[in-house]
């Protein structure tokens, strides 16, 4: 705990008290759970100060990612949790946010193209006018062979 304070890491980094019984009862010997007596307090909020638990992650009870009483050192990258889905597997990085919310981790739109994908109209393309076999490639022509202004 005082590697994450000193550190300014991890939860206890983040509290500006530096006083535990703000927090933790007074000890009661040695074998004494002050990780117990202080999780009723724990709010998501609190955890908002290393990983915000928003959209889908709003419900979880802490169990979902912390067993056995680990509560420090988990990552908080989406595959440290997560299983890569098989529809894309090797193919999309690793940078899960440039498709997915975490509203909901079903229909993905991919976000960051390299070039414009409007075509001048506000609204959006579907990605099967792009993708018509494979997520990962593309054929300009295919649309526009007899609009080469528009390539």
């Amino acid at each position: 705990v005082m590697d994450q304070i000193e550190g300014n890491s991890g939860f206890h980094g983040q509290i500006e008290s530096m006083d535990c019984r703000d927090c933790h009862t007074e000890h009661q010997g040695g074998e004494f759970d002050l990780l117990a007596d202080a999780l009723g307090q724990f709010t998501a909020a609190d955890h908002g100060a290393f990983f915000v638990l928003d959209g889908a992650h709003t419900p979880l009870e802490c169990e979902a990612c912390h067993q056995a009483d680990r509560f420090t050192g988990l990552g908080n990258a989406c595959q440290d949790c997560h299983q890569e889905p098989e529809v894309h597997v090797g193919e999309f990085g690793r940078e899960c946010s440039h498709c997915h919310t975490t509203a909901t981790w079903e229909d993905g739109i991919m976000r960051i193209h390299t070039f414009p994908l409007d075509h001048g109209i506000e609204q959006e393309v579907p990605c099967v006018a792009c993708h018509a076999e494979q997520l990962t490639s593309y054929d300009c022509t295919s649309c526009h062979e007899h609009r080469p202004d528009l390539v």
